[in-house]
């Protein structure tokens, strides 16, 4: 399967997370401010190439009734320069529908100690978990 990376971009923030390279298991790897850390750009293809990352998931924050808005944008033109970025290294780059992640890992990290770094990357996380467990057949769960 090789290695997966997801990111759930944010106005100033983008959250990253990692796969193992079975595919079963994903971990929350960082977050990126675009004001402190330069481009996302450099830093998605300095982190394919360390990690043999074969498929980079892009969070597409899509409206509650499905529609696009501002951030969704914001997500198809990031994986659009990623693909474009990414294409010689031939690593696939998806968007992903990631409604809801990051108010879902709020409340996971509700009541503890957290910067907004560690929400960002849980939730890109928790997207990249769900994909996994997306592509995993039915009953095929690890051992």
């Amino acid at each position: 399967m090789g290695v997966w990376l997801a990111l759930d971009p944010g106005a100033r923030r983008t959250g990253i997370a990692i796969s193992d390279p079975a595919g079963i298991l994903a971990s929350p790897l960082g977050a990126h401010d675009r004001r402190r850390d330069g481009s996302i750009l450099d830093r998605v293809e300095s982190l394919c190439i360390e990690h043999h990352v074969t498929r980079v998931l892009v969070g597409h924050p899509l409206t509650a009734a499905g529609e696009q808005g501002e951030s969704a944008r914001r997500s198809e033109r990031i994986a659009e320069l990623l693909r474009a970025r990414l294409d010689p290294h031939e690593i696939e780059v998806v968007l992903v529908d990631e409604r809801y992640s990051t108010a879902e890992a709020q409340k996971i990290l509700r009541g503890r100690p957290h910067a907004r770094d560690d929400r960002d990357a849980l939730a890109a996380a928790l997207v990249l978990q769900a994909c996994l467990d997306a592509r995993r057949p039915e009953g095929d769960l690890p051992r």
